[in-house]
């Protein structure tokens, strides 16, 4: 690289071309192994861990899904009892991939198998779920005004509820709003 920023001229001139080059080369590299390895995570990072993705929420993630898929989807869920399905999925590290509806979390396998549920048939899921270390956080609300929201952390290897916390004080509207976890603290709307 030091020819690069070496002396103007042709054969400084012809070190940055060829310098470029190497770089385009190594790049190209790069992009080939991680499609054939396909996606991994940054750092152990979850690969979809809220609504929107990263921390500014739009959508941009740091590698490549395949560019090709079979005339199949590998696997796919019935939905036999038909629920509503408002929120965005979320994915984990080890690829198992968290679909809510209306009252229940699903836990699925990266081959479709399901792993785990949880389900509060008394309160209405209204946010994604986000996914934080180890555990999932989940924003479920009461079904009637004043629809008082109540936060539950649940273990991704288990499902099972690791805490809640109920906000009988507030009120919470009825649309999709967003839940973010950062630095300890949970933040809703």
């Amino acid at each position: 690289c030091a020819g690069a920023l070496g002396p103007e001229g042709p054969a400084g001139a012809a070190t940055a071309r060829s310098s470029s080059a190497l770089l385009r080369g190594a790049r190209s590299a790069r992009r080939a192994r991680i499609r054939q390895a396909g996606p991994v995570p940054v750092r152990g990072e979850h690969f979809w861990s809220k609504r929107g993705a990263g921390p500014r929420s739009s959508s941009a993630v740091p590698f490549q899904a395949p560019s090709s898929f079979p005339a199949a989807p590998a696997w796919t869920w019935p939905n036999e009892r038909h629920e509503q399905v408002r929120h965005s999925p979320v994915i984990d590290a080890g690829m198992n991939i968290y679909v809510g509806t209306a009252t229940r979390v699903l836990k699925f396998s990266p081959d479709g198998s399901v792993l785990w549920t949880f389900e509060r048939p008394e309160l209405r899921l209204c946010t994604s779920p986000a996914l934080a270390g180890s555990s999932m956080l989940l924003l479920f609300q009461t079904e009637n005004p004043p629809a008082n929201p109540v936060l539950f952390s649940l273990a991704l290897s288990t499902g099972s509820v690791e805490w809640a916390r109920w906000f009988l004080e507030y009120g919470h509207g009825l649309d999709s709003p967003s839940l973010l976890a950062h630095g300890g603290i949970v933040y809703f709307g």
